[in-house]
C-alpha cells in the first residue's frame, strides 16, 4: 500500500488579493470566511464550527 505525501504552505493573505490570485491561476484554492461571493470563483464549505 502506497501513501500519499504532500505538504501545503500557509500564508495570511487578505481575501481580495486571494481572489485575484485564483482569478489569475496562482493559486489552487484560498480559505476566506463565508458568504463570499466573487465572479469567477466558486466557493465551498470546508469547515463549520458552532461556538456558544
Amino acid at each position: 500500500m502506497q501513501r500519499l505525501v504532500f505538504a501545503l504552505e500557509l500564508k495570511d493573505m487578505p481575501t481580495p488579493d486571494q481572489v485575484k490570485a485564483l482569478r489569475d491561476g496562482k493559486l489552487a484554492f484560498g480559505l476566506v470566511r463565508l458568504p463570499a461571493f466573487y465572479a469567477g470563483v466558486t466557493t465551498r464549505l470546508a469547515l463549520d464550527l458552532f461556538f456558544m
